[in-house]
């Protein structure tokens, strides 16, 4: 059975732990920009500021009292502009499931964590984003309802 309980600051090196199964393969996948897990890139500290910004909330998933994940969001209100209506989304910057916990409902359990929190507090859209290179990623969202809204595309000026 898996346990979904809001984090705190005593999680703060649990979730950089868990954090350097997300890290590796970005780390891998773009090695100029990701920092291999093995530099001690995201530390207990980074963890626990993360987790004190204004509007950001974290969980953490347990199977049998051991974390196996952790999903960090933010509450993003907008106000309305001349171009724009004003919107609510509750962001996911991070969504980690330990490996050997994959494919057991942790991850959806965490999404629906976060929709529920948003709901919650009066938001009923939720975003992410995820890197072209992460179709399991993308697979696994899009299993959860979640669809492509936006593109962003680039390049270095130096053509690397």
């Amino acid at each position: 059975m898996i346990h979904i309980r809001q984090a705190s600051d005593v999680d703060a090196a649990i979730i950089a732990r868990l954090n350097r199964d997300v890290q590796q393969p970005h780390a891998e996948a773009y090695p100029w920009m990701f920092k291999h897990p093995d530099t001690g890139s995201f530390t207990a500290a980074e963890a626990r500021a993360a987790m004190a910004r204004d509007g950001f909330i974290t969980f953490i998933a347990e199977i049998d009292g051991q974390a196996v994940g952790h999903a960090i969001a933010e509450e993003r209100r907008r106000p309305e502009t001349g171009r724009h209506y004003a919107r609510a989304m509750m962001f996911i910057h991070e969504i980690v499931v330990a490996g050997d916990a994959r494919r057991r409902g942790v991850g959806r359990t965490l999404i629906a964590a976060v929709g529920d929190y948003g709901r919650s507090v009066g938001i009923d859209l939720l975003a992410l984003d995820t890197w072209q290179f992460n179709e399991g990623a993308q697979a696994f969202f899009k299993s959860c309802g979640l669809a492509p809204a936006r593109i962003m595309l680039w390049n270095r000026v130096d053509g690397a």
